[in-house]
């Protein structure tokens, strides 16, 4: 079948405290507050994170479903660490 790849999208994150005050001397320390998305075991706000994903990050799009809550759920699979996973995210949160 066609592999469909989306990316997280970082602006319907939640990204904890956004500080209005951006340091303009832009130091690359590699450790910027990067939004992250929580991969779930199944489609529901309520099930265990299986994995974080950094905004960015590389998915490929298996099904979307409707999950628990209502909502549109989409199951991707990963690579992290050299492992290949698969858990579900919020439709929303993929471009």
């Amino acid at each position: 079948g066609a592999s469909l790849t989306g990316y997280i999208r970082s602006d319907l994150l939640n990204v904890g405290s956004t500080s209005g005050s951006s340091s303009s001397g832009s130091s690359s320390s590699g450790n910027s507050s990067s939004a992250v998305a929580q991969v779930r075991t199944y489609a529901s706000p309520y099930a265990d994170i299986r994995a974080t994903l950094e905004n960015g990050t590389k998915v490929s799009i298996i099904k979307r479903v409707t999950g628990e809550d209502g909502q549109q759920w989409t199951k991707i699979a990963f690579t992290q660490n050299g492992t290949e996973l698969e858990g579900y995210v919020p439709s929303s949160l993929l471009k």
